[in-house]
């Protein structure tokens, strides 16, 4: 019955020691997986920074193209109105004075 007991102390002493083990592999392993779970969120967190930053350039580019196209549109529109001006003034002006005169 001695033999018994003592057996079973040393399997409770085993089990108990391998449940040990177990809790500090277990702990361990949390520590690694939180350090990593940080690790990938700073790694996702720098690929919006650069998709961001990225997409932020593509949309400046295509503004700049499309403002100097509504630039470039205006300045030809003003260039026609100087050049309508320019051949229309002497009309314009006689009309305006007949209007003033009444004639």
């Amino acid at each position: 019955m001695e033999d018994v007991i003592k057996k079973i102390i040393k399997i409770e002493e085993e089990a108990q020691s391998i449940m040990a083990t177990t809790l500090k592999e277990n702990n361990v392993k949390r520590k690694e997986l939180e350090v990593s779970l940080v690790e990938l969120k700073e790694q996702l967190v720098g690929h919006a920074h650069i998709k961001a930053k990225e997409t932020r350039k593509k949309e400046l580019s295509k503004n700049a193209v499309y403002a100097k196209d509504i630039k470039l549109k205006c300045e030809l529109r003003l260039k026609e109105m100087d050049v309508k001006a320019n051949a229309n003034e002497e009309a314009w002006i006689d009309y305006l004075v007949k209007q003033v005169l009444g004639d």
